[in-house]
């Protein structure tokens, strides 16, 4: 399973000041947005571009300066719920892992399709009640696969 918190840095910025919720948010600068959220992204500002281009894009887009400590103190929670259904994680950066399932599917007996989508529920369902962030999980015979599969019905599925 691949789990990929939805716009990570920008969520986390939002979670801790709601009157964002509705605004097109960047978190970064003018040199370099690190993130963004779904509202800004209609307006093509995404990740990885200048802040001056994303001004361009959309001028009332908000700028919120990075913070990483907060932002490594939630991967940490995020990662402690993944940790306890494969303590052997695989981290990819703050906001992403993968599992190897295969040991908690069968010795909880959800080694079936039903068993699997449950499990990916559970896990989403774990990770917004510790952290209040969603995330999106796929699961596949092989990480390439699980990464696709998160891909598909974000954010939040």
């Amino acid at each position: 399973m691949h789990v990929d918190l939805d716009m990570f840095y920008a969520a986390v910025e939002i979670r801790d000041n709601p009157s964002l919720a509705t605004k097109p948010v960047a978190v970064g600068d003018n040199s370099m947005i690190q993130t963004t959220n779904y509202v800004a992204r209609k307006y093509g500002v995404k990740s990885a571009i200048p802040g001056f281009i994303g001004r361009k894009l959309c001028p009332h887009l908000v700028f919120v300066k990075p913070n990483y400590a907060k932002y490594r103190q939630v991967s940490d929670e995020f990662k402690k719920v993944l940790a306890f259904y494969d303590p052997r994680l695989e981290s990819v950066g703050l906001d992403e892992a993968n599992l190897d399932l295969t040991e908690y599917l069968a010795e909880n007996g959800l080694d079936n399709d039903l068993g699997r989508i449950y499990l990916g529920w559970e896990i989403r369902e774990k990770i917004y009640s510790k952290i209040s962030l969603t995330s999106s999980c796929g699961i596949g015979s092989n990480k390439m696969l699980a990464k696709i599969c998160s891909e598909i019905n974000k954010p939040n599925g």
